[in-house]
């Protein structure tokens, strides 16, 4: 018997010749000190030995009790062709399936997709990165671990995903700092999946965890690394998969903090035969304003996010007409701002018109493609809300998250400045009666139980923090915490173990966008965080005065 090694501690250990806990997949010394940890496994070689007929399945035996203790055993970073092919075979056979199957839903096989929607379009962009560059490798790893962690109860994989997701952010801090590499389809795939680990990240304590800001720092760094590599780099194969799905994420985060996204500007959002009947004939001739919707058509999806990205700037306009109306000195200054007032109602009615066409279009496409059609008239969004995917039934719920902000924030802005001007509402448009916002919010707590079901996997926890906080807001700021809405949600959160881990994540995101900072698990707390980032003042001058039960739904 020959190759055995002389020591059963971990290479590092064995080198600096220091006691070894044998704690696998990281000892505590590499732990403490931010080694790579890796672990020689004994070799065995027999020599002229045969075994007998009786020992043999012992044998086999002992074999699959060595490869069960070893399955944990991280897969060393390549550094030739031939390892690299070998590493990456190695990654996919242990962490990649049970990954897959753990986060992808399991769509029904007859369902016929439309408008060009799919779920999780990005897998195959994030594994041939993962393939090719070791940093988006580790990072694919640390969600890998951390999911299939929480799904097998695991806490040895669940802190190798914390290490692994630390030497992530240290190694992509180290590679934006070279331009070309900064540049590359791999640092971006390594934003991406970096920001998708927050969604899973183990808190230690019980207060209220950094997710949520750690979150928008991801995308807002992601943002800037876009810009940075301009919309042409965008336009075809990964780097145009991974900007749309950022695209969305940017959506979700800027309407969270109100804050406008760089992304309305047409360079990043209009199709090339439409930017092209505005150009100067040299910049076209030059190719200067390539978009990354030039070759590739919009999805349904796409269109829909054309239409959330205009939300923040409008909750941004809100908030600049409350200063404007409480520091008014002078009549006229008084009627600027009124008048103001009045263009922010139109432009919130005329998305609203928008955002209802976009459903009209999502039940014509569906028709289309059902074996027996029906009628559009006789037939709602919400009917067709799962009868063509996960995807479509995001995307729709995503419409209706937006439909519920614009339409509360519209009844606000309009009460404002009815308050403004003292009780008339001489010159303001009237709102449409189909912009009621408590419809949207109870069609997205009687549907979110499709998030939490088990053919929706993690992807369903990591997704519907969006429409559940916004629901939760809702409820909050219009003094319906008892309602059924929220009694939906409870019971939701109650549902499975993803349904505790999208809590814990609304928790903290819900810090990132309220000028009220707290818990949202307390009532009270609650209530003044969601007020507060609805802008439903205490009744200063100048805005609308607290009116309770109901603020949000009657003009």
């Amino acid at each position: 018997m020959v190759g055995v090694p002389s020591s059963r501690g971990c290479r590092n250990c064995r080198r600096k010749k220091k006691g070894c806990d044998l704690v696998r997949p990281t000892c505590a010394r590499c732990a403490h000190l931010g080694y790579d940890c890796t672990y020689d496994d004994k070799r065995w070689t027999f020599v002229g030995h045969k075994v007998p007929p009786a020992e043999s399945s012992r044998a086999s035996s002992a074999t699959s009790a060595v490869q069960a203790t070893t399955e944990l055993q991280r897969v060393t970073p390549p550094q030739g062709p031939s390892q690299r092919s070998l590493s990456r075979t190695a990654w996919e056979t242990q962490w990649a399936g049970q990954f897959w199957t753990h986060f992808l839903p399991q769509e029904d096989p007859s369902t016929v997709f439309v408008g060009n929607v799919r779920i999780v379009p990005w897998m195959g962009a994030v594994m041939d990165m993962a393939a090719k560059d070791a940093t988006a490798r580790m990072a694919l790893n640390a969600v890998a671990f951390t999911i299939i962690g929480r799904a097998k109860s695991d806490q040895s994989l669940v802190r190798e995903s914390t290490r692994l997701y630390s030497v992530a952010i240290r190694e992509t801090s180290r590679a934006l700092q070279d331009v070309n590499k900064a540049r590359s389809d791999e640092i971006l795939a390594c934003c991406k999946i970096l920001a998708l680990y927050e969604n899973f990240r183990v808190k230690d304590t019980p207060e209220v965890s950094t997710q949520g800001f750690d979150w928008h720092s991801h995308i807002d760094g992601t943002q800037s690394l876009i810009e940075m590599r301009g919309p042409a780099r965008h336009s075809t194969d990964h780097g145009h998969v991974l900007f749309k799905d950022i695209r969305i994420m940017t959506a979700t985060s800027s309407i969270t903090r109100r804050k406008p996204s760089e992304f309305t500007n047409p360079v990043w959002s209009v199709s090339w035969y439409l930017l092209n009947s505005v150009l100067d004939v040299a910049d076209r001739f030059l190719h200067r304003h390539t978009t990354p919707f030039e070759t590739s058509p919009k999805s349904l999806h796409d269109e829909l996010v054309d239409i959330m990205l205009t939300l923040p700037e409008l909750l941004a306009e809100q908030d600049n007409l409350n200063g404007r109306l409480a520091a008014c000195q002078t009549a006229f200054a008084r009627f600027e701002a009124f008048t103001a007032g009045q263009n922010l109602l139109y432009r919130c009615i005329n998305m609203g018109e928008q955002l209802n066409e976009w459903q009209h279009k999502v039940l014509r496409e569906s028709a289309a493609v059902s074996p027996t059609p029906a009628s559009t008239s006789n037939t709602t969004i919400a009917d067709i809300c799962m009868k063509h995917g996960y995807g479509l039934f995001n995307c729709i719920t995503q419409c209706w998250v937006t439909c519920l902000i614009l339409y509360s924030t519209t009844r606000i802005i309009h009460r404002t400045l009815t308050y403004a001007a003292q009780g008339t509402r001489s010159g303001l448009p009237e709102i449409p009666p189909w912009m009621n916002p408590y419809p949207m919010a109870m069609c997205i707590a009687s549907h979110a139980h499709h998030y939490f079901e088990d053919s929706a996997r993690y992807w369903g926890a990591s997704i519907a923090s969006f429409p559940l906080g916004i629901v939760a807001h809702y409820c909050a700021a219009s003094g319906n915490l008892d309602s059924e809405c929220m009694t939906e949600l409870r019971r939701l959160y109650r549902m499975n173990d993803r349904g505790q881990l999208t809590l814990e994540f609304l928790r903290s995101i819900a810090n990132t966008g309220s000028p009220v900072k707290g818990d949202p698990v307390n009532p009270d707390m609650h209530r003044k965080m969601a007020t507060a980032w609805y802008r439903i003042s205490e009744g200063r001058e100048g805005q609308s005065p607290p009116e309770g039960r109901g603020s949000l739904q009657q003009s």
